[in-house]
């Protein structure tokens, strides 16, 4: 089953000012495995979305004004690679805040089980992830994501998930400014899902979840009996 012993190793931070920027891991990658990407931007000067790195398909992408928030995927990566690049096709720079992790055991054709992101809040003091549909699968890691376009505190995570990794950053370039939150929730059911996150003071909010699910498990039914898919 999927847990936090499935991260093949420590997930990886950082940020950049620029029109593009890599995210990088501190080994490289198990062949086999899934890579994880997060990516915010605060204030995004750009007029088109972030460019997910090759060979990555889109877990989900919100945008509230100037800001936006993507998380992307790619399974079954060779081994060796370290560092995946992040660009927008503008030639403008931003502040790009990224965590990266490597997985194993997410299912190596179709990961990505459920997602949703909302439209996010303008001075609100929490804000949700939305709702997933239902999932019969049960061996499912679920990734939460709170942003806002300030630095503020982001916690009180609802619904079992757990506060994980957490960044802030600040433009030198004047830029903006922005946090990020990551949680985790490994349940061990199928169901629908969502987290609530809280900010400490009102905030310009987004946020969004994915659902992987592990490699090669039938879905399992209200009455406990595998289906075959």
């Amino acid at each position: 089953m999927l847990s936090e012993a499935s991260l093949l190793q420590p997930p990886a931070q950082g940020f950049f000012d620029a029109a593009s920027g890599s995210a990088s891991l501190g080994v490289g990658t198990t062949a086999g495995s899934t890579v994880l990407i997060i990516a915010y931007t605060p204030q995004e000067f750009g007029s088109v979305n972030l460019q997910p790195p090759d060979g990555f398909a889109v877990g989900f992408v919100v945008g509230l004004g100037q800001q936006e928030l993507a998380m992307w995927h790619r399974q079954d990566v060779p081994a060796g690679e370290t560092s995946w690049l992040i660009s927008s096709p503008s030639t403008l720079a931003d502040l790009i805040m990224w965590f990266a992790y490597e997985v194993g055991g997410p299912d190596v054709v179709t990961p990505l089980e459920r997602n949703f992101q909302p439209t996010g809040g303008t001075g609100v003091t929490t804000q949700s992830t939305g709702t997933t549909t239902n999932t019969n699968y049960t061996d499912l890691m679920c990734i939460a994501v709170h942003c806002c376009n300030s630095i503020k505190t982001i916690d009180q995570q609802t619904n079992g998930f757990v506060a994980m990794e957490t960044q802030q950053q600040t433009s030198g370039a004047g830029h903006g400014a922005g946090t990020v939150a990551v949680s985790r929730l490994y349940p061990n059911a199928g169901g629908t899902f969502e987290c609530t996150a809280t900010y400490s003071a009102a905030s310009n909010t987004v946020a969004g979840i994915t659902v992987y699910r592990g490699a090669a498990e039938l879905p399992v039914s209200p009455g406990g009996i595998a289906v075959v898919v």
